[in-house]
């Protein structure tokens, strides 16, 4: 009588499984540990810092926090019972959540500061754009072709504009004045100028209301151009009507009130 051989496969049974599976971090014990953690951290947290959490809405904000943290440890108990072997996964995993979640806190403490930076970029990118300032102050960056441009609405409709204190008025190119809505068979052009170019002439007419950055203004005087021109020109017609402006270096400076 042969002997029977021996189990090739002597841990691929149900006991062994199950003494493998008892080993290891049950997921209740997890978020148990992490919520003890989150109760020391902010208890030093309120050493550190007494005066914090008197405040109304510091108090709100915590809550706010805590909750989502209990929402994302309580996803861990739906999890099997974590192994030593995956236990150095599992955590890496919720570092990484804490990551994101303090970055997207971060940048929510801070974007005051952001919009405020993202504003500069774009007027150092799109010239014609407007950043404003804390004090209300519209800043404009000086073009690559050296001049200063003020990207605009009037009416309703996006009209770039040429700062030109030479002009003595704002005058619209035709093209713009076209785009506005304006009859030409219905202008009178009986304005005489004179320009780099020579004799030009003009018709009277008037904007309902131009906004540059924050500031709008209501009856808008302005001077329609006969000849085609590359851009409209912001003259000083408009600029006496702020508060005051002035060019700093490769800035333009306009206040609108004598704030």
């Amino acid at each position: 009588m042969s002997e029977r051989p021996g189990n090739p496969f002597p841990n691929n049974n149900k006991k062994d499984r199950k003494v493998i599976e008892k080993k290891g971090i049950s997921p209740f014990l997890l978020v148990l540990i992490l919520l003890v953690l989150t109760a020391v951290g902010l208890y030093f947290l309120a050493e550190s810092f007494p005066a914090t959490l008197t405040n109304e809405d510091n108090q709100i904000d915590l809550v706010r926090l805590l909750a989502i943290l209990l929402l994302i440890m309580s996803s861990a108990v739906g999890l099997r019972r974590i192994s030593v072997a995956t236990l150095p996964r599992y955590l890496r995993d919720i570092a990484i959540w804490v990551c994101i979640f303090a970055v997207l806190l971060l940048g929510y403490s801070y974007r005051d500061l952001f919009s405020d930076a993202g504003q500069r970029m774009s007027s150092v990118l799109l010239p014609g754009q407007a950043h404003v300032t804390d004090h209300g102050e519209l800043v404009f960056s000086r073009s690559r072709d050296g001049h200063f441009y003020i990207d605009a609405t009037a009416d309703g409709t996006a009209v770039r504009f040429l700062v030109d204190t030479g002009a003595s008025s704002l005058v619209l190119s035709p093209s713009d004045a076209d785009r506005l809505g304006f009859d030409f068979n219905q202008l009178l052009f009986n304005q005489t100028f004179e320009t780099a170019n020579g004799t030009g002439r003009g018709a009277r007419a008037q904007l309902g209301s131009m906004t540059l950055g924050t500031a709008t203004f209501e009856s808008i005087p302005v001077s329609i151009n006969e000849a085609p021109m590359s851009t409209s020109l912001l003259g000083m017609s408009f600029l006496k009507r702020l508060h005051s402006f002035e060019f700093q270096g490769d800035q333009l400076i306009l206040r609108v009130d004598g704030g």
